[in-house]
């Protein structure tokens, strides 16, 4: 597996019950068309493989990722070389609402959130009943460091602004992201050279248990999940129980623009 192949089509779609989002490119005439963004985790950058291909100079090749929970979307820059900004401030991890502006220079974006589709949970299939954890946590077999991760996306990879920096040639630069995906703890590559593997399969897009072994290249940890305590409620913003679909693979949602479609502002 080529560390560009199909990044785009590995996480799953998400369900009709979860809001959905679209990017509306914005020009001097206004806004174009949107991009509609289905699935739990969309990555933006330059590379073959990308979600949404920004083909221009400033453009990472892994620049940021669109992560959607099931009840809310976040943007999680990869520690690009020009940063990703939100309403013109530069922006690490932020939680996006409607109407907010993405730029990624020399594009911009209008944010929409769009209301779930449907309501009907009856005919999904769950990745688990299990309560949200509280947090996630990796120990580290070469170090037996622990490293709680208390953001909603984290960035594990080598360069020092990842949640997790492990020191470590054979991992990538922002190799994988762990966050909470309809009440699961998921891990997501990020089209890593090495590869992210689960109890010593590789895998693109997987759910993740106390005690799994999680390996980002030769790197290798432990995870560690801390349940909510019983009195505490979680839930999405719009108090949904939320289960997911299986991914179907049926199509390939790819977005490739380059810079003179755009007009530079």
């Amino acid at each position: 597996m080529s560390s560009s192949e199909n990044i785009a089509d590995r996480a799953p779609v998400i369900p009709a019950h979860a809001p959905g989002v679209r990017l509306a490119p914005l020009t001097d005439e206004g806004t174009n068309q949107g991009l509609i963004i289905r699935r739990a985790a969309s990555i933006i950058g330059s590379e073959d493989g990308c979600k949404v291909r920004l083909r221009h100079k400033d453009v990472s090749g892994r620049h940021c990722v669109l992560v959607n929970t099931g009840g809310d979307v976040f943007i999680r820059d990869l520690n690009s070389r020009k940063g990703t900004f939100l309403n013109d401030l530069r922006a690490e991890h932020e939680q996006l609402e409607d109407g907010d502006v993405i730029r990624i220079r020399p594009w911009e974006f209008r944010v929409s959130v769009i209301a779930p589709e449907s309501s009907d949970t009856s005919d999904i299939t769950g990745l688990g009943l299990e309560p949200a954890p509280a947090a996630v946590a990796l120990e580290e077999a070469a170090t037996g460091q622990i490293t709680k991760l208390t953001r909603e996306i984290s960035l594990i990879g080598r360069r020092s602004g990842c949640d997790l920096a492990i020191e470590d040639r054979s991992v990538s630069r922002a190799h994988a992201i762990i966050f909470t995906y309809l009440s699961n703890a998921v891990v997501f590559d990020l089209g890593s050279h090495n590869g992210t593997w689960l109890n010593k399969a590789r895998v693109s897009f997987a759910k993740l248990k106390a005690d799994d072994v999680l390996q980002f290249g030769a790197a290798e940890c432990r995870v560690l999940i801390i349940q909510p305590s019983p009195t505490i409620e979680r839930g999405g913003r719009n108090g949904q129980v939320v289960r997911t679909p299986a991914p179907d693979g049926s199509f390939s949602d790819r977005i490739d623009i380059r810079a003179s479609e755009v007009d530079r502002r």
